[in-house]
């Protein structure tokens, strides 16, 4: 494309309709540049897929609507799958019976139940994995068949079980929790003797009242460790729990 330049165009390049009474002629339009304004509109109508018409005057319109909508749904980005490119592989805390499926049409996220998933359906999940040097050992997140066997190239991964588990924060090198493996479970502090005592003085030897444990066990009746003749003492072990809020654990997908 250029600016008129033949016979009778001013010296910046514009139409003039000339003057008869001073004997300038007005600006010729020659064959070179109505071919440069012809070729640079066809070009562009050419551009959208759109086929000439000589009957309709708003292709060059019609080409440029469509060029630009062309342009935004190119950049247009999908949010759900954005989404879990940015967050696959997090795990959080689901208060929910149900878990939601998205418009892709896979749900939000997994519940951590040990279950064994494909890596096909679940793809970023293999960010989860635990890696080839590991995957013969670690507890979960290693990749296996669709039986279970490990294999460090099998197309599905061992979730976590998570299930009436807490979460401790990985010492790392710190030295309060020595000797963990990330990812490993590790046993709750068991308490033993001491769920009711009957007659005597507290403090006296009898063991206080501990309430709530778990997995408990081992009950009988003891008079021992009592300054009272008619004290006794159900001596009972289980394991203690703090208390807490029932949760699902998920892991994003």
């Amino acid at each position: 494309m250029h600016r008129i330049d033949g016979p009778g165009a001013t010296e910046d390049n514009r139409f003039s309709e000339g003057s008869p009474t001073l004997g300038i002629p007005p600006t010729m339009v020659t064959a070179d540049w109505a071919n440069a304004v012809q070729e640079e509109v066809t070009t562009v109508i050419a551009e959208a897929g759109i086929a000439l018409d000589k009957e309709d005057n708003g292709q060059l319109r019609d080409a440029i609507n469509a060029l630009i909508a062309a342009a935004v749904a190119a950049v247009i980005v999908d949010p759900v799958a954005s989404t879990r490119d940015m967050l696959a592989g997090g795990i959080i805390e689901w208060e929910a019976a149900v878990i939601p499926t998205l418009t892709d049409g896979l749900p939000l996220g997994l519940e951590l139940d040990g279950a064994i998933v494909s890596l096909t359906t679940y793809p970023r999940l293999l960010r989860k994995w635990a890696g080839a040097g590991t995957n013969g050992t670690v507890p979960a997140w290693y990749r296996c068949t669709v039986g279970g066997t490990r294999d460090a190239a099998g197309g599905y991964i061992k979730l976590q079980d998570r299930r009436g588990e807490y979460s401790r924060g990985w010492d790392h090198g710190r030295g309060v929790d020595t000797g963990r493996v990330l990812g490993s479970s590790q046993g709750s502090t068991s308490m033993s003797n001491g769920t009711l005592y009957v007659g005597g003085t507290p403090g006296a030897g009898i063991i206080q009242s501990i309430s709530g444990m778990e997995n408990t066990a081992s009950v009988s009746q003891s008079t021992a460790n009592s300054s009272a003749a008619t004290a006794s003492t159900s001596i009972t072990t289980g394991d203690v729990r703090v208390r807490n809020v029932s949760t699902m654990y998920i892991v994003l997908v």
